[in-house]
């Protein structure tokens, strides 16, 4: 009987650290073929503002950088550094493939806590500097922080959860399930039905001429709009667990802008004293364009008065169809809040782009829709940020800035109240617009504002 041996395949020796020195950067030699793709100029950013706080690791027997390609490209081409500090390596040909396509792969495969992210950008003045991050990152990243309590706890570090995973809650591949909308709980308190014996319905018929334009956009009621003196002059934006403990939520007098969805109205000690509005995904709400009936019934319930008109986003990389369902759907929701008994502050939402067809449906739709001299319009900030640079920058803000003086001029509303960033309410206040600007600071400087002065009184 021949005894059979199994054969192991060969595998060629680990990585063998050995020293760190600084060296002179044109001895280096580039990976060839490297796969990875990167933005030089903001890994020139962040050395410069941050030096370098890695080494660069190298295999010495070639000179070949296993990991630090595009640091390196960056501080030699961009920043002009002529020395660099670097880890040696010894490996074979094959551990040094195996390491530059670890170091690629591996790092998109892994994920984020995205609290602790959050929680960590939200703690800088400026995340923007040194990060490699847009402010568009920033904003989408941050984002997290406006999710519901409940949300934050499952994007939480579980050190015993990595130890032992719940094993009930795995499931094969081809057992995924379409993932469905969570049921908001901000109202689960509230009744869905209201006290007399007339019940809201989910329908809503308008005749002809509270309709405008050939796809019978619905109009609003003039009488059921809110008036400038009606909108208090002690408001901040409602952060949850933030602000729940602040004096002002004793207060009887202060009012809360409430963002519907990311956070829960269970705090809030006078509920009749918060305006409710949608400055947040779609997702969030999209469930009020299905159930109107059911939500504006808990608002009623809930004594609230006052209500922001949704803003169904309006993408500039969208086809314009969903931009003109968007504008019908904020219109039909600000109507039927106007029915059902509350008064609307109308928002006013276009895609924010260089498109000429943008700009026309501003002119054409969006501004058309609603009546002259209104009392108060809403508007989000439109983030333009992202990966550019400061000319684009500029361009980008003159028209948005031709553009907020086009709806002022046209709707001649007595006050704009304005969500977004600070420096946003600051850059709509210097226009010199003719109206009101009212300023409201948007959710996450908000917590950043609550959790700093925490931290200087623990201090």
């Amino acid at each position: 009987m021949v005894r059979k041996i199994r054969r192991t395949p060969k595998k060629s020796p680990p990585v063998k650290l050995l020293h760190t020195e600084t060296v002179d950067i044109d001895t280096l030699v580039l990976y060839p073929k490297n796969p990875r793709k990167s933005d030089l100029q903001e890994i020139a950013e962040s050395l410069e503002e941050n030096g370098q706080f890695s080494p660069v690791v190298v295999r010495l027997s070639t000179m070949h950088i296993l990991i630090g390609n595009h640091r390196v490209k960056a501080a030699k081409n961009i920043l002009g550094w002529t020395e660099i500090y670097v880890q040696y390596v010894k490996c074979d040909d094959d551990r040094a493939k195996r390491v530059v396509l670890a170091d690629n792969t591996l790092g998109e495969k892994g994920g984020y806590y995205e609290l602790e992210r959050a929680e960590l950008l939200a703690s800088l003045d400026n995340p923007t500097v040194g990060t490699g991050l847009s402010e568009e990152d920033v904003e989408n990243f941050t984002a997290i922080l406006d999710q519901t309590t409940e949300e934050l706890k499952k994007n939480t570090y579980d050190s015993e959860a990595l130890i032992e995973p719940d094993k009930s809650k795995l499931k094969l591949d081809d057992e995924e399930e379409e993932e469905q909308p969570k049921e908001d709980t901000s109202f689960d308190k509230v009744s869905d039905k209201l006290s007399g014996t007339l019940q809201l319905s989910d329908d809503m018929d308008l005749p002809a001429s509270d309709r405008w334009g050939e796809w019978d956009i619905p109009r609003l009621r003039t009488d059921r709009l809110m008036l400038p003196n009606e909108w208090p002059d002690d408001i901040s934006v409602w952060a949850g667990g933030a602000t729940r403990d602040l004096p002002e939520n004793d207060d009887r007098d202060h009012w809360w802008l409430y963002i519907f969805g990311i956070s829960s109205v269970a705090g809030i000690k006078h509920l009749d004293r918060a305006i409710p509005c949608f400055y947040t995904f779609d997702f969030y709400f999209e469930r009020w364009w299905w159930e109107p009936a059911k939500y504006t019934t808990r608002l009623l319930n809930s004594g609230i008065k006052y209500v922001i008109s949704p803003n169904f986003s309006t993408w500039a990389t969208d086809p314009m169809h969903d931009s003109l369902h968007a504008l019908y759907r904020s219109r039909w929701m600000a109507r039927y809040f106007q029915e059902a008994g509350l008064k609307v502050i109308p928002d006013v939402e276009w895609p924010g782009s260089d498109d000429p067809r943008h700009q026309k449906f501003l002119e054409d739709y969006v501004l058309p829709s609603l009546p002259k001299k209104l009392p108060m319009i809403a508007m989000q900030a439109n983030v333009v940020t992202g990966n550019v640079n400061k000319e684009t920058m500029a361009r980008d803000k003159k028209r948005l800035a031709a553009q907020y003086r086009l709806v002022v001029d046209t709707l001649q509303p007595e006050a704009v109240v304005y969500y977004g960033r600070s420096n946003w309410i600051e850059f709509i206040s210097s226009l010199g617009l003719q109206t009101k600007i009212i300023g409201i600071s948007n959710h996450r400087e908000e917590m950043k504002k609550v959790y700093r002065n925490r931290n200087k009184d623990t201090l």
